[in-house]
């Protein structure tokens, strides 16, 4: 049987604060471009688009989940301010409740799930991964802090599920940063990253039984 991975990018970011809008989200492209091209007949790739409103994203992650059943989650955000791939280690349980989605909506308490653990370790092969990169070249860097916003949310949300259910295998949060033309870390070098970061996260997926 096919290993399964799911992998999720943000619809478009209204913006808050002192963060810039971003109509056109570079993770939604990413994973797009991912699914469309992936050339692997080791895995089976679905790619789904999470609205940036705080209970339609946990909602539409959850149905990939119970429809998909996959093996591997691997949720891209964009980290504006970073000029290289982000590898998240921790997910908190917090949000700020001042931020608003794209709805206009804030968050209703300071807390993703109240009562539920404080953190949850990533559960990407992150020491795996960061080497693949290193080894092509890409920038990188292991990060503790996914943010109050809803990328810390849905990462949160995706390692609790995992807690609750004992799957997927293998899941966590990527942020990668703005494409910058001319870069090491344009639109096709964030896919071919994407695409490292898959294969690494594949060849460390447990074998049954083991």
């Amino acid at each position: 049987m096919k290993t399964t991975v799911l992998i999720t990018g943000f619809g478009p970011f209204p913006g808050r604060g002192d963060k810039a809008a971003i109509t056109d989200n570079p993770s939604a492209r990413l994973v797009e471009t991912l699914a469309r091209d992936n050339p692997s007949a080791a895995f089976n790739l679905h790619a789904r688009l999470l609205p940036t409103a705080w209970h339609d994203a946990g909602a539409v992650l959850q149905r990939a989940l119970d429809e998909i059943r996959p093996d591997i989650v691997i949720c891209f955000g964009v980290a504006a301010r970073s000029d290289r791939i982000r590898l998240e280690r921790v997910a908190r349980n917090r949000v700020d409740p001042a931020h608003k989605d794209a709805c206009g909506h804030k968050y209703r308490t300071g807390t993703v799930l109240p009562g539920a653990a404080a953190t949850y370790p990533s559960a990407l092969p992150l020491p795996a991964i960061h080497a693949a990169l290193a080894r092509a070249g890409v920038p990188c860097e292991a990060s503790e802090d996914a943010g109050t916003y809803l990328c810390n949310y849905i990462f949160y949300q995706l390692l609790h599920h995992r807690a609750q259910a004992g799957s997927p295998a293998i899941a966590g949060f990527v942020h990668i940063p703005l494409p910058r033309d001319g870069g090491r870390l344009d639109a096709e070098g964030l896919a071919a990253a994407g695409r490292v970061i898959i294969a690494a996260s594949v060849r460390h997926l447990p074998c049954p039984g083991s």
